[in-house]
């Protein structure tokens, strides 16, 4: 693997640490891996339902599965973006 890819892996390992923490706060388990992100956690919590927050973790752990395959990183992670954003209300698609 190339040294972009690890390091788009380990990337990804970290993100989806956040989001079970966040997953974490969001149920009232005191579980968290990162402390120092708590306030912020809640900030999360308090925007998002449970359902979006699992939707989210779960295209994360998708891409993640696809970075086994010979794909061009650069668009995983447009992918990984555009999935993540949603849509918004005021856009035009």
């Amino acid at each position: 693997l190339f040294p972009y890819t690890t390091l788009f892996r380990s990337a990804l390992d970290i993100m989806i640490d956040i989001y079970r923490d966040i997953l974490n706060v969001k149920l009232c388990n005191k579980c968290v891996k990162y402390v120092c992100l708590l306030d912020k956690y809640h900030v999360v919590c308090n925007n998002n339902t449970l359902d979006k927050l699992l939707d989210k973790l779960d295209i994360v752990l998708n891409i993640k599965d696809i970075v086994k395959y010979n794909v061009n990183i650069n668009l995983l992670i447009d992918r990984l973006i555009i999935e993540l954003g949603g849509q918004y209300e005021g856009s035009r698609c």
